[in-house]
């Protein structure tokens, strides 16, 4: 066997490196322009709406989607929101939690059972993607990453991240570090929002309170004002 030559070896590494700095840039750019959105998000439908779309306007990434982990028998995973070109992928598509289900053994249910991210390498080789592997490859899906979407009030995750390539191995170290690192600020972005929600709805209730207790009164000060108007002679 032949060893390579010290140029073809120097040739390689320089695409690798290449290869490397390029799926760098992807994530980078869908990590900004979905941080973005946060900040102007005023529901949570909303921020999980355009935190996927941010990120599938990005090189290979054809679909994104945020599963909650619902706390029924088969601990499903259920759709919240999902945008990308390979949107029928998620059509009807059973996903679990659980680890005695077969369907809990892809990114979504194994991050959120780990806490933990969850990749597929290549999904026509990843043996914990057998259930999924044909609808995959009708939406030319080779790689995935799911990343927990933290609760920040339980232990378990509120669900998970997803985002799939049309290219295999797109999700190296610093990939998952930065997806990681956008699962956990839209968990708390959801916490925020729904916090500003719940003390909205305080003020409202405070404020329907106070005009049904003014209404009260102007209507004893007026059954006071005719009383006096009848015992006046």
């Amino acid at each position: 066997m032949k060893s390579k030559r010290p140029n073809q070896t120097v040739a390689d590494n320089e695409a690798t490196l290449r290869e490397e700095m390029e799926k760098r840039g992807w994530a980078l750019s869908a990590f900004s322009e979905a941080a973005a959105t946060l900040a102007r998000a005023d529901s949570t439908d909303l921020l999980i709406q355009e935190v996927c779309s941010a990120i599938t306007t990005q090189g290979p990434y054809v679909l994104s989607w945020v599963g909650h982990a619902e706390d029924d028998a088969l601990k499903t995973v259920k759709v919240v929101g999902a945008a990308g070109s390979a949107m029928g992928y998620i059509k009807d598509i059973i996903v679990s939690w659980s680890e005695d289900e077969l369907t809990g053994k892809g990114p979504a249910g194994t991050c959120i059972r780990t806490n933990k991210p969850s990749i597929v390498v290549d999904s026509e080789v990843d043996p914990g993607f057998v259930f999924w592997r044909d609808r995959a490859r009708e939406f030319g899906i080779r790689s995935a990453i799911g990343c927990p979407i933290p609760d920040g009030e339980t232990g378990v995750p509120y669900g998970s991240l997803l985002v799939y390539s049309k290219v295999p191995n797109a999700f190296g170290a610093s990939e998952v570090q930065l997806f990681e690192a956008l699962a956990k600020e839209i968990g708390f972005g959801m916490r925020s929002i729904d916090r500003q929600q719940r003390l909205d709805d305080q003020i409202h209730e405070k404020q329907v309170a106070q005009e049904r207790l003014s209404s009260a009164l102007m209507a004893t000060i007026e059954a006071m004002g005719k009383t006096m108007e009848w015992r006046d002679p």
